[in-house]
C-alpha cells in the first residue's frame, strides 16, 4: 500500500519520501517526482489530482516486485470531490478557457494517466464516494478479480480539494 498525505509518502508502512510540512503541494509533488528519477515530462502538465494519483501509483509499483501490472490490470479509484479542484480552475478561466485545464475536469483522467504510463489496457473506473474505504468499491474490485475480468487491480482513494490531499492505493490480485 502507498499512502501520500501531509508531505509524506509511505509504502507498506515505511516512509520513502518526506518534505518539510510547510511546503505546498506543488513543491512537494515536484520533489517527490524528481526523487523517482523518471523521464516523464507529461507529469509537469498534469493537474494536482493527477499528480497525486500518478505519484501514488509510481511509488506503489516502483521497487515492489509483488506489484507488477500488465495489460489486463484494472484501475479503480475513488474520492469525494471528483475533479473539483480543476473544475474551479477551469471556471475561473472560463472567458479564456484552456484545453490544458479542461482535460482535467474529469476525475477518471487520473486512472487514464496511470494506465498510459504503465501500458495498462484493463478496465478503469473512478467512483465518487463519501469516504475512503467504501465497501461498495472494495466489492467491485473483488468482483472483477473473482470473475477474471481483471488479473490484478490498482485501487484506492485519491482526493485533492481545498489544498488538502490524500492518496491511499493498493495492488490487489485474485487469490
Amino acid at each position: 500500500m502507498c499512502v501520500i498525505a501531509n508531505n509524506r509518502i509511505t509504502v507498506n508502512g515505511q516512509t520513502v519520501f518526506e518534505q518539510a510540512a510547510d511546503s505546498d503541494f506543488a513543491a512537494f509533488a515536484k520533489a517527490a517526482f524528481k526523487n523517482l528519477n523518471l523521464a516523464y515530462p507529461k507529469f509537469y502538465k498534469m493537474d494536482r489530482l493527477c499528480k497525486l494519483g500518478f505519484l501514488a501509483a509510481e511509488y506503489l509499483l516502483s521497487g515492489n516486485m509483488a506489484c507488477r501490472p500488465d495489460e489486463s490490470t484494472a484501475i479503480v479509484l475513488c474520492n469525494s470531490s471528483g475533479s473539483l479542484d480543476s473544475d474551479l480552475t477551469h471556471l475561473q478561466n472560463a472567458e479564456q478557457p484552456s484545453p490544458a485545464v479542461f482535460v482535467y475536469t474529469l476525475p477518471n483522467i487520473v486512472a487514464g494517466e496511470i494506465a498510459i504510463r504503465h501500458g495498462i489496457k484493463g478496465e478503469t473506473a473512478f467512483f465518487i464516494s463519501e469516504r475512503d474505504g467504501d465497501p461498495a468499491v472494495r466489492q467491485y474490485v473483488a468482483g472483477m478479480l473473482e470473475s477474471g475480468a481483471a488479473g490484478s487491480c490498482i485501487a484506492g482513494w485519491v482526493d485533492y480539494a481545498d489544498e488538502q490531499y490524500l492518496a491511499r492505493l493498493y495492488f490487489a490480485e485474485y487469490g
